[in-house]
C-alpha cells in the first residue's frame, strides 16, 4: 500500500485479553441513533484505535445488522481496536433539514459520543477511523472530506458512491435516493447540491488518507465511482489506494471487508488469528 508520504505508527498490533461488547447504546435523541460498540481489553490496559462502521441501504434503508459479519472477521484477528457499528436516521426527522445534512449530523454525534466516553472504552481520541458500505461509504467519504477532517485519520470505502452530480455513472434507482437525499429538484435546477454532497468534489489536500475495495462484479455502483475518486486524490496528493477484487459483487465478502480495515490500519499477521475465541 503506497501512503508514505503520511504513515503513522499503527498501535492496534498490541495484544488483548477479550472483546467486550456495548450494544444498542444511544448516541443521540432520535431513535435511530444506535451503536454497538466492540471494545478489547488490552493486555497492558493501553488505550484501543477505533474503526466505525456505517452500513448500506440507500440511504433510506438498513440496520447494522448488515455489517456485523464483517465486525466479527475483524475481531477474529484480536487486535486493540475498538469497533463500533452505528445505526443513523433512515426517515426524515426534521423537514428543515436534507436527509444527508441529518446524516452527517449523526454521524458527528457518534464522534462525539465516543470522544466523551474515552475512559469508558480505554479508547484513543485522536486515533479514529471510518469505514462505509455502498451508501454508507458516500457517507464515511464525506464525513471525513468535511465535519471529521480533523477527527479520522483514515477513510475506508467500499463501493462507495463518490459522484452524485454525473448521470451518467448512477444507476435510475440511485439517482431516484440521491434526489430525497440532497434535495435535489430538476425544475429548480439546483446541481449545487449534488456537488455538495460528492466526495470527489468535497476532497481537499488535506483529507485523510482513502482506500477504496470494489468488486468488478459490481452491478449496482460503476467502477468509474470508484476511479474518478481516486484521480481527484492523486491530483491532490492525499495519500490513498483502490482494491479491486475479482468475482466479488456489490456486497464484498465480509473477509476482504475485513482484510482490507486491518491491512489499512497496520495490523500485523492478523491471519493467524482466525480461530474461535
Amino acid at each position: 500500500m503506497s501512503l508514505s508520504s503520511r504513515e503513522f505508527d499503527s498501535k492496534i498490533n498490541d495484544p488483548i485479553v477479550r472483546y467486550k461488547e456495548d450494544r444498542d447504546v444511544a448516541y443521540g435523541k432520535n431513535p435511530y441513533q444506535r451503536v454497538d460498540v466492540f471494545f478489547p481489553e488490552s493486555v497492558y490496559e493501553r488505550p484501543s484505535e477505533v474503526m466505525i462502521m456505517i452500513h448500506g441501504g440507500n440511504w433510506f434503508f438498513g440496520d447494522k445488522w448488515f455489517l456485523q459479519p464483517s465486525v466479527d472477521e475483524v475481531m477474529k484477528a484480536r487486535k486493540n481496536l475498538t469497533i463500533v457499528n452505528i445505526n443513523y436516521t433512515i426517515t426524515v426527522l426534521d423537514p428543515r433539514k436534507t436527509m444527508f445534512e441529518q446524516q452527517m449530523a449523526d454521524i458527528d454525534s457518534c464522534v462525539s459520543y465516543l470522544r466523551r466516553n474515552v475512559a469508558k472504552y480505554n479508547i484513543r481520541a485522536d486515533r479514529f477511523a471510518i469505514m462505509g458500505a455502498s451508501a454508507g461509504a458516500h457517507l464515511a467519504l464525506s464525513y471525513a472530506y468535511t465535519l471529521g477532517k480533523k477527527k479520522i485519520h483514515t477513510v475506508l470505502g467500499m463501493s462507495a458512491i463518490t459522484e452524485l452530480a454525473s448521470a451518467k455513472y448512477l444507476t435510475p434507482t440511485l439517482i431516484n435516493d440521491i434526489k430525497g437525499l440532497t434535495g435535489y429538484d430538476e425544475r429548480k435546477k439546483n446541481e449545487e447540491v449534488l456537488v455538495k454532497a460528492s466526495p470527489v468534489h468535497l476532497a481537499s489536500a488535506d483529507a485523510p488518507r482513502t482506500i477504496l475495495l470494489y468488486g468488478l462484479d459490481d452491478g449496482s455502483v460503476a467502477v468509474r465511482q470508484q476511479t474518478l475518486l481516486r484521480e481527484r486524490l492523486l491530483a491532490l496528493k492525499v495519500p490513498n489506494s483502490l482494491y479491486t477484487l475479482k468475482g466479488q459483487g456489490h456486497n464484498v465478502e465480509a473477509k476482504y471487508v475485513a482484510e482490507t480495515i486491518l491491512g489499512g490500519l497496520g495490523a500485523d499477521e492478523y491471519d493467524l488469528y482466525s480461530e474461535e475465541f
